[in-house]
């Protein structure tokens, strides 16, 4: 929860680091955060004493150095949620912009699994309902997060050395001419100026900078809020927020409650549960990267989006029912299929967002989907959690459902406004008929030489 709370007012600097300053800037950011963050709850981990022992200073301060350690995490987990549009965009061309993007969301999901998967494996299960079972565990507790907590600073000092020796800000020849665009309106945005003819980092970027230079200037001039108020002058863009909203909100509001919804049912099966989610989440990884081939193969943005959102409307009708078959092995599959569709829309929609945008940062645009869906992931959980409580598991999850059901309605109005697509095919255009008239000239000219 301190995550998604963290991350709606830590967005807007986010995103603004990210449209500002560029990729490394933002990385190293989040980077030295979470390896800071990490470092903390070690020893938040080493202050922890055991309830029967006498409370001290150390002791007291144990849980709140914990809870500061993940607001320090969850800050930079804002800084570097929007990345991987962000990264395809600067580092890949078009035919590879959806793949590129489905990796880097591959990348996160997998922290996700590993995070289902692994702590059960390290930290034991203990008995909370004496006291005193619970303080003669408390040494293996403590061994089972010292590996934990340890061996994840460690990953992420290794992270950030890495990052800081190898990590560049963008490659030295655009990617694709859009992208070349959006290098130009960076500069003019830090300098105040054009680029020169001294900046341009190839023949064909030479060729398509003048025409696109009074675009740039204007571009420069927009601030970061003008930015944001252009992407929602698209109402493709407001509906894709209410869907991804929904659906990334219902992914975390199972993520947070999926044991607790499922304990209900299966009172015995708590090692089965905790593989469950790191099921779902492993399936997820499959459906992003399976999302973007089928994109990349289709180009078909909007409709590959519907399908993919339909099914895991379909698939969370599933779960929802699954459970009253009292067989875990059923549940297994209704959620693999469930994190398979819900995953693999997370890639769908950040590259959707960035067509319909442009030329705004795929940054900016997919830390305005995920504010959104850390929005409604606060206000689902909240309203799940209470509806658990009081009626049971069965009512969060037909609210879950609902939700999802409501916020397909918005889909069917979303249309195919690919105009980062058609501004790289008018620079082709452009920059093919300029050949043309160059290689004309060229013949002319051989012709009266001749004569």
């Amino acid at each position: 929860m301190i995550y998604m709370i963290i991350y709606i007012p830590v967005i807007v600097p986010a995103t603004w680091i990210l449209n500002r300053y560029g990729l490394r800037v933002s990385i190293l950011i989040g980077a030295i955060l979470n390896a800071v963050g990490a470092w903390l709850k070690c020893l938040s981990m080493e202050f922890s004493q055991p309830s029967s022992t006498a409370a001290s200073a150390m002791g007291s301060s144990s849980f709140p150095i914990l809870m500061i350690a993940q607001a320090i995490c969850a800050t930079g987990q804002t800084l570097l949620l929007g990345v991987p549009a962000q990264l395809a965009a600067t580092w890949f061309g078009k035919s590879e912009l959806a793949l590129a993007t489905s990796i880097g969301v591959f990348g996160n999901q997998v922290g996700c699994a590993l995070g289902f998967g692994l702590p059960p494996l390290m930290v034991p299960s203990v008995d909370f309902s004496t006291p005193a079972t619970f303080d003669s565990q408390f040494d293996s507790l403590k061994r089972g997060f010292r590996i934990l907590f340890y061996g994840g600073a460690a990953i992420m000092t290794l992270d950030l050395l890495l990052v800081t020796a190898f990590f560049r800000k963008e490659p030295k020849i655009a990617p694709s001419r859009a992208q070349y665009k959006r290098i130009l309106q960076r500069r003019g945005q830090l300098a105040g100026d054009h680029p020169t003819g001294d900046e341009v980092n190839s023949d064909s970027q030479q060729e398509v900078s003048d025409k696109i230079t009074s675009e740039v200037s204007e571009l420069a001039k927009q601030s970061y809020f003008h930015q944001i108020k252009f992407s929602f002058k698209s109402l493709s863009f407001i509906w894709l927020n209410i869907c991804y909203g929904v659906n990334t909100g219902v992914y975390y509001e199972i993520g947070t409650l999926l044991s607790v919804i499922l304990l209900e049912y299966f009172p015995t099966e708590q090692v089965a549960i905790g593989w469950v989610g790191f099921s779902m989440v492993i399936a997820g990884l499959i459906g992003s990267i399976v999302a973007g081939i089928v994109l990349k193969k289709t180009g078909l943005y909007r409709r590959v989006l519907i399908v993919f959102y339909f099914l895991s409307v379909v698939t969370m009708g599933a779960f929802t029912g699954s459970v009253f078959s009292y067989s875990i092995a059923f549940v297994f599959v209704t959620m693999i299929l469930l994190g398979f569709f819900q995953s693999g829309f997370l890639p769908l929609g950040f590259e959707y967002a960035a067509e319909i945008t442009y030329p705004v940062d795929e940054g900016l645009s997919s830390g305005i989907l995920n504010t959104s869906a850390h929005i409604f992931g606060v206000i689902l959980t909240l309203v799940a959690t209470a509806l658990e409580g009081k009626y049971g598991g069965l009512s969060a999850n037909l609210f879950m459902l609902v939700s999802m059901a409501l916020a397909a309605i918005p889909a069917c109005f979303m249309k195919d406004d690919l105009r980062r697509q058609r501004a790289h095919e008018k620079m082709v255009i452009e920059v093919e008929g300029k050949s043309d008239e160059e290689d004309g000239d060229d013949v002319t000219t051989s012709k009266m030489e001749q004569v």
